[in-house]
């Protein structure tokens, strides 16, 4: 090992962001979301402004028969197409629960052993 120790001090820094400037960033990073989140709302609900402009609705179709093919309605953000509670699978490939807060696995999975140690502490 060597008999001196060699060590460097970064004086500036510049490169570390102030408290002011990390605010500054969050709020930007909210602004967007929120701006994001409308712009998708507006597409989703059928906003004709959105028709043609960047990011805005394409001219293939319309949001109704976008919505119509996958089934759902974006005013009551519910699936209206029957059967579909359960996406394209069949009812046997779930567990059904009477309690709609509890998860239920089947009793020989690795979730359900592992659910069965945490009830015993």
């Amino acid at each position: 090992a060597p008999k001196e120790t060699v060590c460097y001090h970064l004086w500036s820094r510049a490169h570390r962001p102030t408290p002011a400037t990390q605010k500054r960033r969050e709020a930007r990073k909210e602004q967007q979301k929120a701006t994001s989140q409308s712009t998708v709302k507006k597409q989703l609900q059928g906003d004709v402004s959105m028709i043609g402009e960047t990011f805005g609705l394409g001219k293939d179709r319309t949001v109704s028969e976008f919505a119509e093919h996958l089934g759902v309605d974006f005013s009551t953000q519910q699936f209206v197409r029957e059967g579909w509670e359960y996406g394209d699978l069949s009812k046997d490939n779930f567990v059904i629960s009477d309690d709609p807060n509890g998860a239920v696995f089947p009793e020989d999975s690795f979730q359900a052993k592992i659910a069965s140690l945490d009830s015993k502490s």
